[in-house]
């Protein structure tokens, strides 16, 4: 069951300061079978979900052959498993539905993909143009087993190259800035490592909800809209994402800037971290507009067991050998004023009861690798490009949820 979010609840037990004086384990301590896995998916919640994201160009004038729409996506998250295999898309001009293809580009930034969806008609001038993606997941409530997650230990190996795409800055998430490196360095005394990465992501958590006060709206502009079938289809034209850098410098923000900062943050910490952006399945028939929602994933480590006739440098640290982990940092901001203690449970932290209503669609705000050079871009997720010219257009974006159709008795 869904807490109310809409009561804030003021806890007397504070956030406390992280002790960093944990001291390191020895080699016989490191040694010995691996526990399993810190988290757990609840399978017994298991839901199917569909995302629809619904682009639509309004008063589009463009010389070019055709369009290219990307959109970034999120494979497997730490509460969800991705469905490429029923990934599909369509294009429409002037309500005429053209021959399109899509696929999906592997192997880009933070462990994600996209999926480019084109076409190609003739020029334009002042016509309308719509393309649909429909984006299939499998979500799952999660459960942490604090004692594991916090017995683990900072590796002694380097963090592969997939991992260090979670430790450099993207768009919105400057962990490069200034402004986020004095926060960690005034938060940690300089030094991270001195406590564990679970406590320490636990400890920056709870930084963040303090510092920043969330009191911008989520959209630039948006308004709700109807899909063809009646069904309510909620429009937005750019989410407001002013970034970590904003947040850290300003303490404020929107909940998105929230989840930014804290990705920004476990970053310049040295913990590898992404952002997930999704869709509240259960706010969707409640809230007129689109309840597109953001959270964040931390990469923990197993303890690696290493013989004692190994020799020579450790293997980098991989993808499989170790969990990501959920942290729902506005849902804890709105569960509690100031986040609880670190030696507690947290209900959003490793632990959600209402993961399994959430559709996961992508770890990016702009597609990775796209509007190089051509100064600020605005938050609305996709990237449109004309094949041989230029665009010009309005551009609206409807989101919509349903639960997945299952096949083959599955």
């Amino acid at each position: 069951m869904r807490l109310n979010r809409s009561i804030v609840i003021a806890l007397v037990a504070c956030a406390g300061v992280l002790c960093l004086a944990s001291p390191q384990p020895t080699f016989a301590q490191r040694r010995g079978k691996a526990d399993g896995p810190a988290l757990e998916r609840v399978h017994n919640t298991r839901q199917e979900w569909t995302v629809r994201i619904e682009y639509s160009l309004h008063h589009l004038s463009t010389a070019s052959r055709g369009m290219r729409c990307t959109t970034p996506l999120c494979g497997n998250t730490a509460m969800s498993e991705a469905r490429p295999e029923l990934l599909t898309g369509w294009m429409r001009v002037m309500n005429r539905q053209v021959d399109s293809s899509v696929e999906i580009v592997p192997d880009l930034p933070v462990m994600s993909e996209a999926a480019v969806l084109e076409a190609e008609f003739s020029p334009l001038r002042d016509g309308g143009l719509t393309m649909q993606l429909d984006v299939s997941s499998v979500a799952y409530e999660t459960r942490i087993d604090e004692r594991k997650a916090r017995s683990r230990e900072w590796p002694d190996a380097p963090w592969s190259n997939e991992l260090n795409t979670c430790l450099e800055p993207q768009r919105w998430v400057e962990s490069d800035s200034d402004a986020v490196r004095r926060l960690v360095d005034a938060w940690t005394n300089g030094n991270p490592r001195r406590a564990k990465p679970y406590d320490l992501a636990k400890y920056l958590a709870s930084k963040v909800i303090s510092h920043v006060n969330v009191g911008e709206m989520r959209f630039e502009q948006a308004a709700p809209a109807m899909d063809e079938s009646g069904m309510r289809a909620s429009m937005v034209v750019e989410f407001n994402v002013n970034g970590a850098e904003h947040a850290a410098a300003r303490g404020t923000g929107s909940q998105y800037d929230l989840a930014c900062l804290l990705v920004a943050v476990y970053r310049a910490a040295g913990i590898p971290a992404r952002l997930v952006i999704g869709v509240d399945v259960e706010l969707a028939p409640k809230e007129l507009l689109p309840p597109v929602h953001a959270w964040v994933e931390f990469f923990l480590p197993e303890n690696r067991v290493r013989a004692e006739s190994d020799i020579g440098d450790p293997a980098p640290v991989e993808d499989s050998q170790g969990e990501w982990i959920p942290v729902d940092v506005w849902y804890q901001k709105q569960f509690a004023s100031r986040a609880p203690d670190i030696n507690r449970r947290w209900p959003y932290f490793g632990n959600h009861e209402d993961a399994e209503m959430l559709a996961p669609f992508s770890h990016h705000w702009f597609p990775p690798n796209e509007g190089q050079g051509m100064g600020e871009m605005p938050a609305t997720i996709v990237a449109m490009q004309g094949v041989g010219g230029p665009v010009q257009a309005f551009m609206e974006i409807r989101y919509n949820v349903t639960g997945t159709p299952r096949r083959g008795g599955r």
